[in-house]
Formats: structure tokens, sequence, C-alpha cells
């Protein structure tokens, strides 16, 4: 699914709703699967962000921005009595001139303004074991911040997220709707079906009461942080809509997915890539100085399969989208999410070849 062309006196219109009267200058931020993201850069007053939300991936993308907006009051709440060492910020959603959160157009997207965080910038590889300690300290930070909210005070905001058992469903009637597969789908389908029960390891873990659902961000992938460009320690957590209930090991196994690969997500050879244990290692450390008493010893135990987990689950729905057109995910080309997802079984893989050393460093 190609990006549709969206006209500058479009994006001036959505603009305004927040801000009337105002002339702008627009820059598109790339990188985002998802939503279309714009850098504001108003005649007068500070610099924002403008999205319009993919309403087809939120079927409710009014209720992601309420959970934003109790995000962020919890936030401010939770900072007045923690003496932070460093600079941390959660972005605040700008309300419209209707008086909501967000603004709609005539064809029914979901517009909202949000903060810029200046001085700022995204990472796409971790690279130092500093890097990865203080990765691991700001996913801490936000988990800590996340427990101040009962788990039933955010509604989820995609339904199925992270339900493994859903996506495998998915891809079945995908498979089954697609007459001719290639063979590299073929080789995807082989690795998929002879770690059907490791997929749901968790999810039965779950369902017998050992882990439980707390507020989680739903996706920390390592771009979705934002470092200080002087400091160069990570600053906010950005991209919030998935914000909800959740495993907390679904967070630290996508961040690591993301923080602890060789090689970045749109890599397309994928003999190469592996998973760095010891960037592994730092970021874990850093994740239990700061929430030294987050995890529960079940949430320990499981934590290697959920490691492994993250990576499969992705590559399982990056191949169910491709084999359904790329209606989810935004590609470049036809077979971009088939390469993505092959990336991901490969990450898998080498996760799993390092699961006794997983084991050993989680002791």
């Amino acid at each position: 699914m190609k990006p549709e062309i969206l006209r500058p006196k479009q994006i001036q219109q959505a603009a305004q709703q927040f801000y009337a009267n105002t002339i702008i200058t627009p820059v598109e931020l790339g990188g985002g699967n998802i939503n279309r993201t714009w850098l504001i850069t108003p005649n007068h007053g500070e610099a924002f962000i403008l999205q319009r939300i993919n309403n087809k991936v939120f079927a409710n993308p009014e209720q992601s921005c309420r959970n934003m907006d109790r995000l962020g009051q919890a936030f401010d709440q939770w900072q007045a009595t923690h003496n932070l060492a460093t600079r941390w910020q959660i972005p605040r959603l700008h309300p419209a001139q209707n008086g909501n959160l967000w603004w709609h157009d005539q064809d029914a997207n979901l517009w909202r303004a949000m903060d810029f965080i200046p001085n700022s910038t995204p990472l796409t590889q971790i690279q130092t074991p500093e890097a990865a300690l203080d990765l691991g300290n700001a996913l801490a930070l936000f988990h800590q911040l996340a427990t101040t909210i009962p788990a039933n005070q955010l509604p989820a905001t995609i339904d199925h997220f992270h339900d493994t058992g859903h996506y495998l469903a998915q891809l079945h009637k995908a498979v089954t709707n697609s007459p001719d597969l290639p063979q590299e789908v073929g080789q995807c389908l082989d690795y998929i079906q002879s770690h059907q029960k490791d997929a749901r390891t968790l999810s039965r873990a779950k369902e017998q009461g050992e882990l439980r659902n707390t507020i989680i961000h739903g996706d920390p992938k390592l771009t979705n942080f934002l470092f200080d460009c002087e400091t160069k320690q990570a600053c906010s957590l950005i991209d919030l809509d998935t914000v909800g209930p959740g495993l907390r090991l679904h967070d630290l196994g996508d961040c690591l997915r993301s923080c602890a690969a060789s090689h970045n997500e749109e890599e397309r050879n994928t003999q190469s890539i592996h998973f760095d244990i010891a960037i592994c290692r730092h970021f874990l450390t850093g994740y239990q100085q700061t929430g030294t008493e987050l995890l529960s010893p079940a949430e320990l135990s499981y934590l290697p399969n959920a490691i492994w987990l993250l990576p499969f689950e992705l590559g399982v729905r990056f191949l169910t989208d491709f084999l359904s057109g790329n209606c989810y995910f935004s590609a470049s080309y036809p077979e971009h999410n088939l390469y993505r997802a092959q990336l991901q079984f490969a990450l898998a893989r080498s996760i799993a070849k390092q699961e006794l050393e997983l084991h050993q460093l989680i002791r």
C-alpha cells in the first residue's frame, strides 16, 4: 500500500483546525508504517507535529487520543513526585478549534496535533554498550510511569493486538485465499508451522494466570525512542497510539527485536542478520537498574520466549499483509512486506540459537 498523495492545501486546512489563520511550512517525517506525520513550522508560534491517523488500522482513533491524554496527565503527576536525573518528555496533544483533541476531515480521517520534541533525533541502530544501557533505562522509566495507571483504565486501541493465535489464524486465511505461493512464502510457512507450540507459550501463561496485563506502550521499537542531540540519552518515547493493556514482556521483546538486531528492519540480506547478545545484556542491565522491581519471577522466566516471539509474530504479520495485498503496513514495492517477514524470521532463528545464553543471562 503506497502512501496517498496529499496536497499542501489539505495539510494547511488540517493545521488550521488547531491553529487558525496560520500559514505553515510542512515537512513530512518518514519512517512510519501506519500513520502520516508532518513537522509543522508556522509563521508564528512554536513548531508542532501534525498527524493523520490510519483509520483502517485504528477503528477507534478517538480512543487512542483519549489514552494519550490520560497518559500525559499521569506523567505530569508522576513527574511532580520524581526528581528525574535526565530529560524526559511525553508528547501532549493540542486541542482543536472544536474543543476536541482531534479533527475529522470530509472523508472522516482523524487529524491531531501534538508537541514537537526539539533537539532530539531517533536512532536506527544501537552500536555501543552505553546506548543499550540507556535504552533499557528509558523503557523501564516508561513502565514505571505506566504502573500508575490501572490496566482497566485504558481500553485497547487495536483488537487482538499481540494476540499471536489471532495472527496465525489471519495468516491461514490469507494462505487459503492465495492459490499461487512463491517459494519464499513456502519457506516462511515451514518455519511458522514448526514453531506453533513456542508461539503460544505466552498466551498459555496468561490464560493460566502466570502473567497479567499492565499498561504497556505496545510498539516500543528503537525508532520510536528519541535521543537528546547533546547528551545522546533517550529523552522521549513517541508513537503512543498502541498504549493500553498488555504484557510487559511484549514491550521488552519488541524493543530488543529492534535494538539488538545487527541490521535495521529494511535490510534485504537475511544471511547476515543476527541477534547481538551483548547489546541484549546491556539493555537488560539498564532496564533492571531503573525498574528494579518491575519484573516478576514469572516474567523473568518467560522473557527468553518473549524475545524470540516478537520477531516471529511480526514476521507472521508482515507475511499476512504481503499475501493480502499490503493493506496494513506501508510498502514501497509489492514484495516489501515479504522481505520484511523473511528478515524477522531470520532474526528469530538467530535468537533461538542463543536460547541457552539468554537463560543464563537472565538468571
